[in-house]
């Protein structure tokens, strides 16, 4: 099953709302800026649709975190405004 498919949210509104999305790291590619959407569309995911299983993905979730703020360079504010778009997108 892939991601979008999980979420029940086509791939045009996942797209439209990364379009919003101004990283303030300014040199990001549109590579890693999908990434980063893809991980915290999958981490919010798990966060609260999948609560009652945390000790299945809860070191999924840490590595993920990690990823973004170190390969990813995520600052914290940018983590906080994709997570509030993931949360639009998951109706939460």
């Amino acid at each position: 099953m892939t991601l979008v498919a999980a979420l029940g949210v086509s791939l045009a509104i996942l797209d439209e709302k990364l379009k919003r999305f101004v990283s303030k790291n300014g040199g990001m590619s549109e590579e890693c800026r999908r990434s980063a959407w893809a991980t915290v569309l999958a981490v919010r995911f798990f966060e609260t649709k999948v609560a009652g299983e945390r000790g299945v993905w809860q070191l999924v979730v840490d590595k993920a975190r990690v990823w973004m703020r170190e390969s990813a360079m995520l600052e914290d504010a940018d983590v906080r405004e994709l997570e509030k778009m993931a949360d639009e997108v998951l109706g939460v």
